[in-house]
């Protein structure tokens, strides 16, 4: 039959040639079972390699027993053999990263009691060591007449690799890429986050550092030789203050650090510690670069203290040790401001006073 027959021409067909009639019916029968069949067999197909392609498994959550039953992929994802398309609940949990853990377990026992969809982002620890980014969804099929779950599938995913491009992107957005020291931009919204939560027994403490011999280095030396002397400052302010405060490049010749502590006079320690460690000269391909800063510092109040208003403080600390002698540290003094901008002259030097005083500790 070269071609489907209209229905006038069917019924002709069949008045001319009423033996036809249970042979043609049998015969559209088989064409659409056939057609179903294809089409299932397509689909069935195309959802195989898409899920082998994006890496997604299904699974039914078995609620009697917590366990759960998966296609091959989902046993792969879970580290398992293809072949292995089960898994208890003690095994599951023991697979979840431990800072993930918790999170997790209270998203599937929110789903038990309240009949809810739920998805997640988590990580497992194969037993291999490695750890896996995986996107769970878990679709709820059947409730009880409360709402309660009673039956449920769901999707895993592996997103190991968008995370970690995720990771890429943000460490990028938030570090410099010369001495991979935290930016302007990821410092500023840590202090912006920090100062609100000042309090007379916990403050919060800024120190801003300028470099004195990077345009010589750069100058004298080339521009190889002025990242050199960059990434030396990081790596020692990281050793004086790394384990205890958010050490940043603020850009170009500027560093800074920031200390949360319910002692203050750790700032002026950490400072003047870690200027002493900067004044250690460098070796660059047999060359010996001059190192040191000068840095300003302040410290919140006992109540709220603005970001920025901190910042500039510190900021002015900054100018007047730049001002004074090469290589100091010179700490802002609140209850100065107001004669903030009168200034002293001698023979030798310029400073302002009082901005920034010398004495150690806040007011």
């Amino acid at each position: 039959m070269t071609a489907a027959f209209r229905g006038a021409e069917m019924a002709l067909l069949t008045d001319i040639h009423p033996s036809l009639r249970s042979r043609i019916a049998s015969l559209i029968e088989q064409r659409i079972h056939e057609g179903v069949r294809s089409a299932t067999e397509l689909a069935l197909r195309n959802t195989h390699l898409a899920q082998e392609g994006g890496r997604i498994g299904i699974f039914d959550i078995d609620m009697a027993t917590g366990d759960s039953l998966g296609s091959p992929m989902w046993a792969e994802l879970l580290g398992q053999e293809r072949t292995a398309c089960s898994i208890t609940r003690r095994a599951w949990i023991k697979l979840l990263h431990p800072e993930d853990r918790d999170r997790e377990l209270d998203s599937v026992a929110s789903m038990v009691q309240t009949g809810a969809d739920t998805s997640a982002d988590y990580r497992i620890i194969l037993p291999t060591g490695e750890v896996r980014w995986l996107h769970s969804r878990n679709l709820v099929t059947r409730r009880s007449s409360d709402g309660a779950m009673e039956s449920a599938y769901g999707t895993l995913q592996d997103i190991t690799e968008r995370k970690a491009l995720e990771a890429q992107v943000l460490r990028a957005a938030y570090h410099d890429d010369l001495t991979g020291l935290p930016n302007r931009r990821y410092f500023m919204e840590q202090l912006t986050a920090a100062c609100p939560d000042a309090s007379r027994n916990h403050r919060v403490c800024l120190a801003i550092y300028d470099l004195d011999f990077l345009k010589r280095a750069n100058d004298q030396h080339g521009h190889d030789a002025g990242d050199v002397l960059l990434k030396s400052v990081a790596d020692r302010l990281l050793e004086v203050g790394g384990n205890q405060a958010v050490v940043a490049r603020l850009g170009g010749d500027e560093f800074a650090l920031l200390l949360r502590t319910d002692d203050p006079s750790k700032l002026r320690s950490l400072a003047e510690k870690s200027l002493a460690a900067l004044r250690s000269p460098i070796n660059f391909r047999g060359c010996t670069l001059s190192s040191a800063a000068s840095a300003g510092g302040a410290i919140s109040s006992r109540g709220s203290t603005l970001a920025a208003a901190l910042f500039r403080q510190a900021d002015q600390a900054l100018l007047c040790a730049k001002r004074g002698s090469r290589g100091s540290y010179v700490q802002h003094r609140r209850h100065a401001a107001p004669r903030a901008l009168r200034l002293s002259n001698n023979a030798d030097r310029r400073r302002i006073e009082p901005v920034a005083s010398r004495d150690p500790g806040p007011s």
